[in-house]
């Protein structure tokens, strides 16, 4: 996990109004190897393992179903391509079963730093060395408007799109694949949809950023 994610990053038990602080007991590169991130409110601790911070709360719902999804190079192209967020230092969330997509994509956006939420066993950053990688449930740890594009593949996203919503910024784009019939959600979370073809569906927020 990079250390700059931290300030992003927001009690999963408490919500969003509530930060973590970073308690790193090792350090590599600006990557957070081994420590863990603790909520002042409620006292809660989350564990960094291996690179990967561990913010799934018992008490939330877990991710929804999940979609079967294999790694696939044409699929991370695709998706890096509608993203559009190509800006050096921003910051896109990948929500996905399968972290290998997002490792896969960091070719395609070398200058972004990817952000890789997963309800999986997923390996650490000393191994990926490309993502921070997270382990998250349905309710998504992170500050309001923190990610310049989202994307949510091989999850059955309906539960997903209004905290997609919440943590996408004005102007960016949120990707979702497998996305069918799920027009009236997108509008109920505020956001208005850009394409909508074979299964993936492109948003972003209504109106002015």
């Amino acid at each position: 996990m990079h250390i700059l994610l931290t300030d992003l990053l927001t009690c999963p038990r408490c919500g969003p109004r509530f930060g973590l602080i970073l308690l790193a007991d090792e350090l590599a590169d600006r990557r957070v190897l081994e420590g863990r991130l603790g909520c002042p409110n409620c006292r809660q601790s989350y564990p960094i393992t291996g690179g990967v911070a561990d913010l799934r709360n018992p008490v939330v719902p877990s991710l929804p179903e999940r979609v079967a999804l294999r790694g696939d190079p044409e699929r991370a192209f695709r998706t890096a391509a509608l993203l559009g967020e190509t800006r050096a230092n921003s910051t896109v969330l990948v929500i996905s079963p399968s972290p290998e997509t997002t490792v896969a994509m960091s070719e395609f956006l070398p200058m972004v730093h990817l952000v890789s939420a997963s309800d999986s066993e997923i390996a650490g950053e000393s191994e990926q060395g490309v993502v921070s990688a997270t382990r998250v449930g349905g309710k998504l740890p992170f500050r309001d408007r923190a990610f310049q594009g989202v994307a949510i593949l091989g999850i059955a996203p309906e539960e997903l799109i209004g905290e997609a919503a919440r943590v996408l910024a004005a102007a960016g784009r949120l990707v979702v694949e497998p996305a069918e019939g799920f027009a009236t959600t997108f509008a109920a979370a505020g956001l208005q949809l850009h394409l909508e073809q074979e299964g993936v569906i492109v948003a972003a927020h209504r109106g002015p950023p």
